[in-house]
């Protein structure tokens, strides 16, 4: 194939002396020597109809409606141009440099010019044309857009045999960066979370860009924000202070006594006080010797320091990570990821975010607080409270002497805040020593025991 895609349908075709084919297509002018095709039009957009070659080898062609003749003449000087289909880059881009292929005789001129505009037919808002470019590898001069048309022109002087030749054209450009997307996975939304948790997303780049990821939290509703591996050090930075942390040990079988949460003592009294005030079965010397009990060991209680932080890591190559949240208070807290592509532009980069949904943190084991044995109608219990830093109770286990665990009684009939009394039923103890241990869990799944000895 010689051509294809040719403006209109083929009106002439002719064979000159000297071996070349013409062919005339709409307002167009074909000579076709070997692999070489050459363009002629008139400054007239009128389609040529007919076409002949004489045998000096010069070149008539004839119109329809306004009946002209136009001789093109075998030798000698002319100008023509060839103006390209308008070309769509799919979005705005930044123009490169303008490169082609071809030859020109002596005195013969190719140069090149371009326009831009981000209509796909050129309109008034297009820019102009930009001024001539004669030597290949030049940086085309037309201002950033969508569409891109190039002009080229052709001088053919008296003394070239057949004047410019144009093999090939070819244009560099820079699409504009497109904002790539991000959006959170885990944790989801109401979830308890404790010690390390992962913490996943999914992002996606339109051009295919190489994406890293900063992850930030925030424990006040996202006035303020921290990154992760700096979050531990609030205190030091002037933003909040840290309340301590004490970490879950691994489970071994129920043995220890309970770790305790550490806050300030007169809002933990306080809140205890509101939780019993809630359960007025509860017999006023219970709740004195509850409240009694508490009190003490509240102001025995150490106080755990957070673990150290450790040392910034940088951007997150991949869309998950395992935060250690002993690094941070428990507390309602929300996640922020930023996505960056900035990897791959070193400049015009873009970035996106996303917030997770609320989720709690809750690290503090529960505390739990006991009456000494009772009997109540026959048979012993116990009866106390189980206290957590935020997360709810959600079970309450016991286990007398070598017998096996069994669930105490949650008083209102279920365990669901984060102060919940409770009743051990022990049934009819024989005479003599007894030992009874507890363990309980919250919902992010934080475990303590508790072992108390009496007599009966």
């Amino acid at each position: 194939m010689v051509a294809d895609k040719l403006p209109g349908a083929v009106t002439g075709l002719a064979v000159s002396p000297t071996g070349d084919t013409w062919a005339i297509a709409d307002s167009i002018i074909y000579r076709v020597r070997g692999q070489n095709i050459q363009l002629y039009s008139t400054e007239s957009d009128e389609p040529y109809v007919a076409l002949a070659v004489d045998g000096a080898n010069n070149v008539v062609t004839a119109t329809g409606t306004s009946a002209a003749l136009y001789r093109l003449a075998a030798n000698g000087a002319g100008t023509g141009h060839y103006d390209t289909p308008v070309r769509d880059a799919g979005r705005r881009a930044l123009w490169g440099d303008v490169t082609w292929m071809g030859h020109t005789g002596i005195g013969d001129q190719l140069f090149i010019q371009t326009r831009s505009g981000d209509t796909s037919e050129p309109d008034p808002s297009w820019s102009g044309w930009s001024s001539a470019i004669g030597a290949p590898g030049t940086r085309i001069q037309s201002p950033a857009a969508r569409y891109l048309q190039a002009r080229v022109t052709l001088e053919k002087s008296s003394n070239s045999a057949d004047g410019p030749v144009l093999h090939s054209l070819a244009i560099t450009y820079l699409p504009e960066n497109q904002r790539p997307s991000v959006q959170f996975a885990a944790p989801t939304v109401g979830s308890y979370v404790s010690k390390t948790v992962t913490v996943s997303w999914t992002g996606s780049d339109p051009d295919g860009d190489t994406l890293s990821y900063e992850l930030y939290s925030s424990d006040d509703d996202g006035k303020t924000w921290q990154h992760v591996n700096t979050s531990a050090i609030k205190n030091n930075t002037g933003v909040k202070n840290s309340t301590a942390i004490v970490a879950k040990p691994a489970m071994p079988a129920i043995a220890s006594t309970a770790a305790k949460p550490s806050s300030d003592a007169a809002s933990q009294i306080a809140k205890l006080k509101a939780e019993l005030d809630k359960h007025p079965e509860l017999p006023a010397a219970v709740r004195a010797q509850i409240l009694a009990h508490a009190s003490s060991e509240i102001a025995t209680q150490p106080v755990t320091p957070p673990s150290p932080e450790p040392p910034a890591t940088g951007p997150i190559s991949e869309p998950t990570f395992s935060w250690d949240t002993t690094h941070v208070p428990d507390g309602v807290y929300l996640l922020k990821v930023v996505a960056s592509d900035k990897a791959s532009n070193a400049t015009g980069a873009l970035d996106a975010e996303a917030i997770s949904d609320r989720f709690t943190v809750a690290n503090n084991v529960p505390e739990i607080l006991t009456d000494p044995p009772a009997v109540n109608g026959g048979e012993s219990i116990i009866k106390g409270v189980v206290r957590t830093s935020i997360a709810d109770v959600a079970s309450v286990q016991f286990k007398l002497d070598d017998g096996p665990l069994t669930a105490a009684e949650a008083v209102g009939g279920l365990f669901d805040s984060a102060n919940a009394p409770f009743i051990a039923h022990l049934g009819t103890l024989t005479k003599g020593p007894h030992k009874i241990e507890f363990q309980v869990t919250d919902q992010s799944g934080n475990w303590s025991t508790k072992s108390v000895t009496f007599t009966e």
